[in-house]
């Protein structure tokens, strides 16, 4: 009986190691399933702490970008009213040049016209002289003759 007892208290011994074997088992894959888990938690929080950093400079560029955008918008919002003032600029421009194209021909003309008055009146100044001079001339040859006439006759006598 006692050998039975035995027999059986070491089948139980063997069941019960058997079963410690298990549980040792078991306790070891789930450990080695907690380690799992908290490295994939570690991981899983380390992906969501690079997502925010991602996420963060992704807004940060979004509005980088916005205010390029606006500069950009603002920059060719400039450059119309640049060109509109230089065509502006080049139409005031051109109008002034004819108007001083103008003036200058209306000048140059009235000077041209004021020259010719000037020397016609020269000419007709100097004609008058010539005549003058020419009609003094007649006289003196005139007066000469006469003295010379006069010459003769005071000798003849």
């Amino acid at each position: 009986k006692l050998e039975k007892i035995v027999a059986g208290l070491r089948a139980e011994l063997k069941e019960k190691a058997a079963e410690e074997a298990k549980v040792r088992g078991y306790e070891e894959r789930l450990a080695t399933a907690q380690q799992s888990t908290k490295s994939k938690d570690q991981q899983l929080a380390a992906l969501t702490a690079e997502a925010k950093d991602a996420h963060k400079q992704l807004q940060a560029k979004t509005k980088e970008a916005d205010a390029l955008a606006k500069k950009v918008a603002s920059l060719e919002e400039r450059v119309e009213e640049e060109r509109k003032a230089r065509e502006t600029a080049h139409k005031l421009l051109s109008e002034a040049s004819s108007e001083a194209s103008a003036d200058a021909r209306r000048t140059v003309e009235k000077e041209r016209k004021n020259l010719e008055k000037e020397a016609a009146q020269q000419i007709e100044l100097l004609n008058d002289r010539l005549e003058s001079a020419e009609l003094q001339l007649q006289r003196a040859r005139q007066q000469a003759a006469q003295r010379e006439e006069r010459s003769k006759q005071e000798h003849e006598d």
